[in-house]
């Protein structure tokens, strides 16, 4: 039977992400369109991280993150309603 949820390595968002989840003392949390440019430039470091796997056919996916000294957590529910066409 296959798991209806799927749930990343801490790991997962730090390569992704990377210094970006470290707060700059003098220039502040980095701006959206920042994160945006870094998370494509590093995607290629993690798009083999689910290659056997359908995310979106789960129902639940869940990210924790390390980042600015605190623990996150972000879950999608329903990751198949990202697509453009709901499919």
């Amino acid at each position: 039977m296959e798991q209806s949820s799927h749930v990343y390595s801490s790991f997962f968002m730090q390569k992704l992400i990377g210094t970006y989840l470290v707060d700059d003392p003098i220039k502040g949390p980095p701006s959206v369109a920042e994160v945006n440019k870094k998370v494509r430039d590093n995607y290629s470091s993690v798009k083999r991280w689910t290659k056997n796997i359908d995310i979106f056919q789960k129902e639940v996916l869940v990210f924790p993150i390390n980042a600015f000294s605190h623990w996150f957590c972000l879950i999608i529910l329903k990751p198949k309603n990202l697509l453009s066409n709901g499919a």
